[in-house]
């Protein structure tokens, strides 16, 4: 199994560290970032397989869709993770700001085997 490297951005920090540990393995590197412009100025200093960006760093922020559209060129999965997957409008500019998957916050497992995927 190839190694793969993981950036997590999210400004829950207790929630990036629980779920880095659980997300950690051998064949597994797994970053943490807790402001948008962190999780860019890392994507652009760093390789990453796969980035997570939670939508909203501050209420109502939407950060989330600057810092796919900052990244779609550098990684190549970039998922949106936001309690908000099922909101009328959210979904479609997910896909304008190029994400390549958007997982609720509610499917923690579904995320989890996402970023455990060799591609």
């Amino acid at each position: 199994m190839t190694n793969k490297k993981i950036l997590m951005g999210d400004d829950n920090e207790e929630f990036l560290a629980r779920f880095s540990r659980a997300l950690k393995r051998p064949e597994i590197e797994v970053d943490t970032a807790i402001t948008p412009e962190e999780v860019i100025t890392k994507a652009r200093q760093a390789r990453y397989d796969k980035i997570v960006t939670d939508l909203d760093y501050t209420d109502g922020g939407a950060e989330g869709y600057k810092v796919l559209q900052e990244i779609r060129n550098l990684v190549p999965v970039r998922i949106l993770y936001t309690a908000r997957a099922e909101v009328e409008g959210v979904k479609e500019q997910a896909e304008q700001s190029e994400a390549t998957h958007i997982i609720s916050k509610q499917n923690i497992s579904g995320l989890m085997r996402l970023l455990k995927e060799e591609k």
